[in-house]
């Protein structure tokens, strides 16, 4: 039996798809996997035990609601600042990092360092002289820390971009093995990286109740994800407006927070005061109400590796209308007729009209979507996948 200790910089009260992708891979290892004994999950704020991190039946953990309108000014403030981006840089991930690392080399001798996105835990793992023992699992594309830059976009500015390239350099080379979450990424970094392979991200919800039915001549459309620009939550405020102008009973649920939260709910109340079109209601601890009374889902991404929310709204057998950025493709399929390969306001729009007029089969894209869940992103496969390479290693 191979022992792993799970590594991230961050803390689990945080609020992303890695979050998700670390309980999932808990859960799906604890009850899928004999062969492999998880140690804890070391973090920025302690080791946290494995019980502790499977006893919610909440998709994520944390705290709900939006966030603050100071804290989005400030939000707004630092990433106009090169200073204060490197500064929000150092606070949010270099001195967590150091500590999950510190951390899990002074209380663990496990086997395997399984370190989920956490490229700067991974790092200092190997200036610490631990890179053999690391699987440094990727969510980002082939561009290295462009989600970052998406957020903190002050810190392409040259030196600290050419800092943050030489880091991702020491972890890509040096680690035991590459794990990215899609194919498409894994095939472009292949031929650069030795040690290279994918794993799909997996979810499985606990006690999912079935999708209620569509009310008649209304659609309800839900979106959830960190509200921000990378996401394309701006997009959806411009969809909602088109939709009330012409007079469409369609109707948008963004669900989650984010540093342009307060700016998009803003736009959105200019002409829709009465939230009748679209509403924002923040992070929510459970999403399945949302997908269980949802009829479409909608994710206009810029930037994405493989989103969990996608993954959750297949087991829903919700119809998905996604840009095709990252591992999106590879979800929903290649010929999925709502695959949006170039982004414009007037495609989408028109294919929500023709799903809110029936024009589509939805159901039927739907229930595609739901089969290739069950066949390829289920927790069980991705549980099992890990458990192939962890067993496969040489200690």
């Amino acid at each position: 039996m191979k022992e792993i200790a799970i590594v991230y910089g961050g803390n689990l009260s945080q609020v992303n798809g890695v979050v998700s992708v670390i309980k999932q891979t808990v859960y799906g290892m604890e009850k899928y996997s004999s062969d492999i004994k998880i140690k804890g999950i070391f973090t920025s704020k302690g080791v946290i035990s494995i019980e502790t991190c499977l006893n919610s039946e909440k998709s994520y953990i944390g705290k709900e609601g939006k966030n603050s309108t100071l804290r989005c000014i400030i939000g707004k403030v630092i990433r106009k600042s090169t200073i204060l981006s490197y500064i929000r840089y150092k606070q949010l991930f270099i001195y967590p990092a150091q500590k999950a690392a510190r951390l899990a080399i002074e209380n663990t001798s496990a086997d395997v360092l399984l370190v989920v996105e956490d490229i700067f835990s991974a790092y200092y793992l190997c200036k610490y002289g631990e890179a053999r023992r690391i699987l440094f699992v990727s969510h980002q594309d082939e561009v290295l820390h462009s989600q970052l830059f998406l957020s903190l976009p002050k810190l392409k500015f040259k030196p600290i971009k050419k800092k943050l390239h030489d880091l991702g350099e020491t972890v890509y080379c040096n680690v035991r093995q590459i794990i990215c979450v899609s194919n498409k990424t894994a095939n472009l970094i292949e031929n650069k990286y030795k040690n290279v392979c994918c794993v799909h991200n997996g979810f499985e919800f606990k006690n999912q109740q079935q999708k209620k039915e569509r009310v008649k001549g209304k659609l309800s459309v839900v979106s959830i994800g960190n509200v921000g620009y990378r996401k394309g939550f701006d997009r959806i405020v411009e969809l909602a407006k088109e939709c009330k102008d012409k007079n469409k009973s369609i109707g948008f649920v963004c669900v989650g927070k984010g540093p342009e939260e307060r700016d998009f709910e803003k736009t959105a109340l200019s002409f829709d005061p009465n939230r009748e079109y679209i509403r924002f209601v923040g992070f929510q601890s459970d999403v399945r109400p949302f997908l269980e009374n949802a009829d479409l889902f909608i994710l206009l991404s810029r930037n994405e590796a493989l989103p969990v929310s996608i993954i959750e709204a297949m087991s829903y057998g919700l119809p998905i209308i996604a840009t095709d950025v990252g591992g999106v493709g590879e979800l929903l399929g290649d010929n999925n007729p709502l695959l949006i390969h170039d982004y414009s306001k007037e495609t989408v729009y028109q294919l929500i009209i023709d799903i809110y007029e029936n024009n589509i089969n939805y159901e039927a894209i739907g229930n595609e979507n739901k089969r290739r869940y069950k066949k390829e992103f289920s927790t069980k496969g991705m549980a099992n996948n890990y458990e192939k390479i962890i067993t496969s290693l040489k200690v």
